[in-house]
């Protein structure tokens, strides 16, 4: 048959071209050179994380993987609402959910009142003799520094953790991350529709990918949640937790946040990305401030009577 002979000559042609030394040359450069690609990139990667530390850098690459992908396959977001879309209507609403939705905003918001006030309460205790010597005055008002030993046990083993720098570090990491980088800039002014809101679950508005801000919302929107930003904020005091004890805060506050992320999606209120990016986003904040205020400090128990504060 003249066709399969004519088949078999071209696949032998291209068998004796595969074979070629020219071919062989060229398929070895080009694995060299995907080597020394990858051999760059672990070069650069492991400059930036000596850098930034690998906590910031880790978050930073995730950030751009889970940017990368729902952006590249924004059906994502659809498929996953879709999961708490039952009966034409999103299952989060209700009792349960609602009070479920309190917990989530009610805990960092009490954390972050108690840790407020106890760390300017730790602060005037640690230096009332100098602000009693600056305004006088306050001495005819206020009971007199504590004395004896459980003060002294006190000032020694618990006083140091109330510094300014961890009391601003607090402060600024809810200030900055759920207050203004979140709710502040991209919820106004990002226009993405909330699941609630899109056609293909029962709304009016046309489904935006998160890198698009053509959507029709105008205010509070979908892109980012501001609860799960808010609850990631249990980052910040989750790291000022005493060393053996920190992995298991730490691991306790990214748990609280995914939960209210999952509970926002059943809301209908934010899409998968929405609260993924919250949460990376609001976590590098928190790193960044951790390490600018508190990183470079000396560990309040290094030598236990001799911290002095930052």
């Amino acid at each position: 048959m003249p066709y399969l002979t004519t088949l078999q000559r071209v696949w032998a042609d291209i068998n004796a071209a595969l074979q070629s030394d020219e071919v062989r040359r060229v398929t070895t450069a080009l694995a060299n050179l995907n080597k020394a690609g990858a051999r760059r990139l672990m070069a650069i990667r492991r400059q930036y994380v000596a850098k930034l530390g690998w906590p910031i850098a880790t978050t930073l690459e995730c950030l751009v993987v889970t940017g990368t992908i729902f952006a590249l396959a924004p059906d994502l977001d659809l498929i996953a609402s879709n999961r708490y879309y039952v009966g034409h209507a999103f299952i989060g609403p209700g009792v349960l959910g609602n009070f479920l939705r309190v917990i989530g905003w009610l805990v960092p918001s009490a954390l972050l009142a108690i840790s407020l006030m106890s760390g300017l309460t730790g602060l005037v205790l640690a230096d009332w003799s100098r602000i009693v010597a600056k305004f006088p005055w306050l001495g005819r008002f206020a009971p007199k520094r504590p004395s004896g030993a459980f003060w002294n046990s006190f000032q020694t083993r618990y006083l140091p953790l109330f510094t300014f720098a961890r009391t601003a570090f607090l402060a600024l990491s809810m200030l900055l991350g759920p207050g203004l980088l979140v709710n502040g800039i991209l919820k106004d002014h990002w226009h993405r529709p909330r699941p609630v809101q899109v056609t293909e679950f029962g709304g009016t508005a046309q489904f935006q990918p998160w890198w698009s801000r053509d959507g029709s919302c105008e205010t509070n929107c979908s892109f980012v949640s501001g609860e799960a930003s808010a609850a990631t904020w249990l980052l910040a005091p989750a790291l000022l937790v005493p060393a053996p004890f920190q992995p298991l805060a730490v691991a306790a506050a990214f748990m609280f946040a995914i939960a209210v992320g999952r509970l926002r999606m059943a809301f209908g209120g934010h899409f998968l990305s929405d609260t993924l990016i919250s949460i990376l986003l609001t976590t590098l904040v928190i790193l960044l401030l951790h390490r600018w205020l508190i990183a470079a400090k000396p560990p309040p128990f290094a030598e236990p009577g001799t911290h002095s504060l930052p």
